[in-house]
């Protein structure tokens, strides 16, 4: 892939905070069963290929990383249990913050 094709310190779109959330849960559902799955898998599929492109194309797997560690942040600052291996990076967006919140389905105000 092109690395150059890259997004660099662009704000993330609802879309792309949405796609980011829904593999995190995914990850925390696997977890939670003990099932086997794989970080950079999941990474890998977000970002999909130059001929199918994924939702988060235009991110590197180091900006996915670092946005599932704002996700464990998030996770944590609502009480919710986070993936082993992100350890939450707290200057999260109040935008994902919301994310997490409506999938998680996780009263903001409360």
């Amino acid at each position: 892939m092109n690395t150059e094709t890259k997004t660099k310190s662009k704000q993330w779109s609802a879309a792309e905070n949405a796609a980011c959330v829904s593999a995190y849960l995914k990850m925390v559902e696997l977890q939670n069963a003990g099932k086997p799955y794989s970080k950079a898998k999941i990474r890998r599929e977000l970002i999909g290929t130059q001929t199918n492109p994924g939702t988060l194309y235009a991110r590197s797997e180091g900006s996915i990383e670092f946005k599932f560690m704002n996700v464990s942040a998030c996770m944590r600052a609502i009480g919710r249990i986070e993936v082993t291996g992100y350890k939450p990076a707290m200057n999260y967006q109040s935008d994902l913050m919301r994310e997490v919140c409506a999938q998680t389905h996780h009263n903001a105000t409360a």
